[in-house]
């Protein structure tokens, strides 16, 4: 039976994060890689972590998102050994919001595996970031009818109360969509626990911690990764 709806994640599930971050990271700290005072895999954990921490901090309230933005530049030069205010650090945002958008592009088969379910399905988009991009939408060339962010709505993954207001706002139940991501706590297990059909998207390569969770490793061949979504 054809889901309703298929949820997909953004980041290394349609749209490529881990390649454009590192791109956007050297641009904006090519001198204190240069100098041996941080490494791009250092870089990578503490924006990712420091995103992950200061977004509570944003739904709770206690920042908004623009402040948030800089907090998290500041520590991140303030890490590598360089005092830094809170304008350095909006600063630091803008020229890495930049580049990112300049080099973000689609997982190769995602913009075909979107245009293939648009046609016998609902297609939408569960996401942890704090607004929806324009460049994420014009990448997906609106494609996804349905978005459902954090920063927008108040909830983050995996809490199911964000993937059962996805499909309550669809029309259907938990047990009639699907949520593709690559994350396994929050996609994964998240989109389980409220009842919907997971697919893990497993581009890395990853050991998987339940092979009963169907996954794919890309969008191509489209046919195959349709048939995995849609369990044809």
């Amino acid at each position: 039976m054809i889901p309703k709806v298929v949820f997909f994640d953004l980041d290394d599930t349609l749209l490529d994060h881990t390649g454009t971050s590192q791109k956007a990271l050297q641009h904006v700290f090519g001198e204190q890689l240069a100098e041996n005072r941080t490494s791009l895999e250092v870089l990578e954990r503490m924006n990712s972590d420091l995103y992950d921490t200061l977004m509570v901090d944003v739904l709770a309230k206690k920042y908004d998102i623009h402040h948030a933005r800089a907090e998290r530049f500041r520590r991140m030069f303030e890490a590598c050994g360089d005092s830094c205010t809170l304008e350095r650090g909006h600063a630091a945002f803008g020229l890495y919001r930049s580049r990112f958008d300049a080099e973000r592009t689609l997982i190769p088969g995602a913009l075909e595996v979107l245009q293939a379910l648009g046609q016998v399905t609902e297609v939408g988009i569960i996401t942890n970031q704090p607004h929806k991009f324009d460049r994420d939408v014009e990448l997906l060339q609106n494609l996804p009818r349905h978005w459902f962010v954090s920063g927008e709505v108040g909830l983050r993954k995996p809490d199911p109360a964000l993937f059962k207001l996805a499909v309550h706002t669809v029309g259907c139940t938990p047990s009639e969509a699907v949520m593709v991501g690559d994350l396994w706590d929050k996609d994964v297990e998240g989109a389980r626990n409220a009842g919907l059909r997971p697919v893990w998207i497993n581009r890395f390569q990853l050991e998987a911690p339940d092979a009963d969770i169907p996954q794919l490793s890309s969008y191509e061949p489209v046919e195959l990764a349709l048939r995995i979504i849609l369990k044809a």
